[in-house]
């Protein structure tokens, strides 16, 4: 396993931190020598071509490098600084690529005929249907076994287990066992399916405190590779476990467990791969709690689709999503971590029953489509950091809720969209916002607000837009550098437009809330002290509209509901017309 010193949690954006690349299954352009692939074909190395021209290897794509970027399919995924910082918290450089480049006659072909198997080659005990590997090298591996197949490997070296269209189904355990090993690689080979399945009845074995209950289980570091399937079935409990790091890359992996889908005890990376996931646990766990540097999920590119019975992504540490399509269905929480969740990149589509996407300590989102489908609560963490990308929630309860000692919402960049049954914003601190658009349309019932912060709520750039019920209606503090405006009215429909205009004529802003409401806040570069502004109700408007924000000015019809100033865009309203009220 790997080491590396732990930095302080607090610093996840240090200027000049080199992103880490975790290359895939395309070369990558960076000048490292990253091995290329497929493990169906015989390629060298570009590092190691002049000299063993004469020599075919058999390799697939595992590998990362300290470049700056990372291949993942057809698309290069370049991470940010606070991606690169979070990762150089932890162990990062899982490059096996070295690990899988071999000569073809330097396999030894293994043979699984029922209840035994056959081999040709050193290093493999047959003991009725236990098949068992004694040293690193290369195995090839096909046919059906009902037994166990299980790596007992003393000494250093990777063992290498290509499974070529292998079925292993056990009567009393895992059906691939490593007990020992310096490091496993199960490699798939392209154009096969190969499938293990453990026995749901067996005995518990454990090794100190770590029981070996996965259909494919490793007391050593453990890389699933190759182009192509490998398909576990965990009857007993967990899918794929391993005591130390688990790392799959480019490979395409199908789990159903009863328990938890992929467990990496160290650390659980997934670098360009193809994975599917039932568990009636958590889908992706990594849960050291004894090793501050480790117990991380790290998911940079490839097509995740998970489904949990508790929680979808679960780390004891961090967890870095970056440049890959998820989409999770989950009882509990969607993502969840102990410390921090970090959304650098790519996709991530959710449905929840408890929380989308949960972090004990910090919630960034640098530049991810984030799609919260259904929630209890969106967002929660003690200090959530939105700086870029596409945020749509859906939730039951508050759309994003940042508690603990000195909670804080920062908000510098991208489009966030709040459809919330409790708060749409609830800080029970403070609030920065500089930049991009916070849209809420938010609770119907009065114990709630579109707004909710007790500290301050500090804003400079960017635009706010936030319906709801009028009982607790905010705006953002009337200190800030940025101006707002407050307003609370009767009962409007689901649908009826809210427009804003200056007495000149100057549109502000029009919205179209999906549900009734009876407030308004505001908040543009456009709004100034000292003039006068309408709040028109009804009416038409042009254009189309983005979660009910419509990007033309055009809007007619209606009537004046109330005017008002930025002098009135008080933290809390009283009653209708937006009158004062004390904090």
């Amino acid at each position: 396993m790997f080491r590396t010193p732990r930095l302080l949690r607090s610093v996840l954006v240090v200027p000049g931190v080199a992103a880490l690349a975790l290359a895939a299954c395309s070369p990558s352009d960076s000048a490292d020598t990253t091995v290329e692939l497929a493990a169906s074909t015989q390629q060298t190395s570009s590092a190691e071509a002049a000299a063993t021209a004469t020599t075919a290897a058999r390799s697939t794509s595992v590998t990362a490098s300290t470049a700056t970027t990372a291949s993942t399919g057809s698309r290069t995924v370049a991470l940010s600084d606070a991606a690169a910082a979070v990762l150089a918290e932890h162990a990062t450089y899982h490059d096996v690529g070295a690990d899988l480049v071999w000569a073809p006659e330097d396999e030894v072909a293994v043979t699984l005929q029922g209840g035994t198997a056959t081999a040709d080659g050193a290093g493999v005990q047959v003991n009725g249907s236990t098949v068992t590997i004694t040293q690193a090298g290369t195995y090839r591996i096909d046919g059906s076994l009902t037994g166990q197949l299980v790596v007992a490997a003393d000494g250093e070296g990777v063992v290498r287990l290509v499974l070529d269209g292998a079925t292993i189904a056990s009567a009393t355990g895992a059906a691939i066992d490593v007990q020992a090993a310096e490091r496993v690689v199960v490699v798939a080979e392209a154009g096969t399916t190969s499938v293990l399945t453990d026995a749901p009845g067996r005995t518990p074995v454990t090794d100190g405190s770590d029981e070996r209950s996965a259909a494919l289980f490793s007391m050593a570091d453990l890389a699933i590779a190759g182009t192509g399937t490998l398909e576990v079935h965990g009857t007993y409990r967990d899918g794929i476990g391993g005591k130390d790091d688990v790392i799959v890359s480019g490979a395409s992996v199908v789990v159903e467990a009863v328990d938890d889908g992929v467990r990496g005890k160290d650390a659980l990376v997934l670098i360009g791969a193809t994975v599917r996931v039932d568990a009636g646990g958590d889908a992706l766990k990594s849960d050291d709690e004894e090793d501050p540097t480790r117990g991380y999920v790290l998911v940079n590119g490839g097509t995740i689709d998970l489904t949990a019975g508790a929680d979808g992504i679960d780390a004891i540490t961090d967890v870095v999503l970056a440049g890959a399509t998820i989409t999770l269905t989950a009882a509990d929480d969607g993502v969840h971590s102990n410390d921090t969740v970090l959304a650098d990149s790519g996709t991530l589509t959710v449905d929840a029953g408890d929380d989308a996407l949960h972090a004990d300590a910090r919630l960034a989102i640098e530049d991810a489509t984030v799609d919260i489908t259904a929630s209890f609560e969106g967002l929660e963490a003690n200090t959530l950091d939105i700086a870029g990308g596409s945020v749509t929630v859906r939730s039951s309860d508050d759309g994003i809720n940042a508690s603990g000692a000195d909670p804080t919402l920062r908000i510098s960049g991208g489009t966030t969209r709040i459809d919330a049954g409790g708060d749409g914003v609830d800080v029970n601190g403070s609030i920065t916002m500089t930049g991009g658009t916070l849209l809420v349309d938010g609770p119907t019932a009065n114990m709630n607000g579109a707004l909710d912060y007790d500290g301050t709520f500090d804003i400079s750039g960017g635009v706010v837009v936030a319906t709801g019920s009028s009982g607790m209606a905010m705006a953002p503090g009337s200190s800030s550098a940025q101006r707002s405006l407050l307003g609370t009215f009767g009962t409007q429909q689901a649908g009826t437009l809210v427009h804003v205009v200056a007495a000149d004529g100057t549109p502000i802003v029009t919205f179209a809330p999906s549900k009734a409401y009876q407030s308004l806040a505001v908040s543009t570069p456009a709004v100034a002290d000292g003039l006068t502004y309408q709040v028109v109700l009804g009416g038409t408007a042009a254009g189309s509209a983005d979660f009910g924000l419509y990007a033309a000015a055009d809007h007619s019809g209606g009537s004046v509901a109330l005017t008002t100033t930025t002098a009135e865009a008080v933290s809390r309203t009283m009653g209708p017309g937006g009158g004062p009220g004390a904090r």
